[in-house]
């Protein structure tokens, strides 16, 4: 294989890195839950895809607190699209998307004061965006049934 031909691959397999993780898929979110990202470290430790049920991605996120995770998932969010529409628990955060899906991020501290229990989750593909009204965080935001 000519050095050009190598080259050609290598590019050719940046790109397609790149194109998933700008599409939730690869490092920046799982196949179950794609449009989330992943806290750097997390280990998956259950997926839960169940008919009629949105997807729910569990993790364990080693040496790390919760509040260290949380303000992480509020800074990166909204580089993937999402606005946080309350913070009104302590450990979830409830978000949404441009054309009104849902998704949250819940974080809890293990009792062993270590590690943190992570769930991602966000509505599934196929069904109609909420009619909800964000909160005052994503006041500016129109909130239809279905994507555009």
């Amino acid at each position: 294989m000519t050095a050009r031909v190598r080259l050609a691959a290598a590019l050719a397999a940046v790109s397609v890195a790149w194109t998933l993780a700008a599409c939730g898929r690869g490092p920046a979110g799982s196949a179950n839950v794609p449009g989330i990202p992943v806290y750097p470290g997390a280990r998956l430790t259950q997926q839960s895809s169940v008919p009629d049920q949105d997807p729910i991605d569990t993790y364990l996120v080693p040496d790390v607190t919760e509040d260290t995770v949380l303000d992480w998932y509020r800074e990166q969010m909204p580089k993937h699209g999402w606005r946080a529409t309350t913070d009104e628990f302590d450990n979830v955060v409830l978000y949404v998307d441009r054309q009104g899906c849902y998704g949250f991020v819940m974080a809890t501290q293990n009792p062993n004061g270590q590690d943190v229990l992570l769930q991602l989750s966000q509505q599934r593909p196929g069904t109609a965006c909420l009619d909800f009204t964000p909160g005052p965080t994503a006041s500016d935001w129109p909130v239809h049934d279905g994507p555009s």
